[in-house]
């Protein structure tokens, strides 16, 4: 089975992750965090083809439909992220959030193939939250345990605010899988957009 990951983004401002930053470093006083993006991760699977093959039914199924995103307004990278330059004291983190239950799996399959007649065995959506973070000389880890207890999980009103644990699911995906480097520089062709380089 091949699995191909989009990340789709809004073209123009996205006013709710700029409320979500103004937030953060505003009213939770989070002074670490110097960038903010927000990407719908789309974990699309297919079988009895190609990688090649995969890449056309998803250009296929965003070419003839609106099921995945809405090209007038959204764009897309496909399995890999675009890595802007950064400063050597910051660090970049991807949380992705998912809410179970969100998304009928079975009816929007059903949807893509009666409306584009593309074979799909499974799709998965979640949000994925792109930080970029000075580290002020803490170990990753100890990054991403601040993020949890004063960012991420809502715990309170003056702590955390990504994530609602009463009804949402997150975890750090390996930023090393998801952006373009010299290391996964034969995916390249996968992806749509800029080429940046980290």
């Amino acid at each position: 089975m091949i699995s191909i990951d989009l990340f789709s983004y809004l073209k123009n401002t996205d006013l709710n992750c700029l409320s979500a930053f103004d937030a953060i470093t505003m009213l939770l006083k989070y002074d670490k965090l110097k960038k903010l993006k927000k990407f719908r991760l789309w974990e699309l699977k297919f079988s009895g083809c190609s990688k090649n093959e995969a890449v056309l039914r998803v250009k296929n199924i965003i070419d003839k439909s609106y099921y995945i995103l809405n090209p007038n307004k959204e764009s897309y990278y496909l399995s890999l992220l675009p890595c802007s330059g950064r400063m050597s004291v910051e660090t970049k983190f991807l949380i992705k959030v998912k809410s179970p239950g969100l998304l009928d799996d079975s009816k929007y399959m059903r949807k893509i193939r009666q409306k584009v007649g593309v074979e799909i065995d499974a799709v998965q959506s979640s949000l994925v939250w792109e930080m970029t973070v000075e580290d002020k000389g803490l170990s990753n880890q100890e990054l991403k345990q601040d993020l949890i207890n004063n960012v991420i999980v809502t715990s309170s009103r003056k702590n955390g605010l990504l994530v609602n644990p009463v009804s949402e699911q997150f975890e750090f995906l390996d930023t090393d899988r998801y952006y373009r480097t010299e290391l996964n520089k034969e995916n390249e062709k996968l992806s749509a957009g800029k080429r940046n380089y980290c």
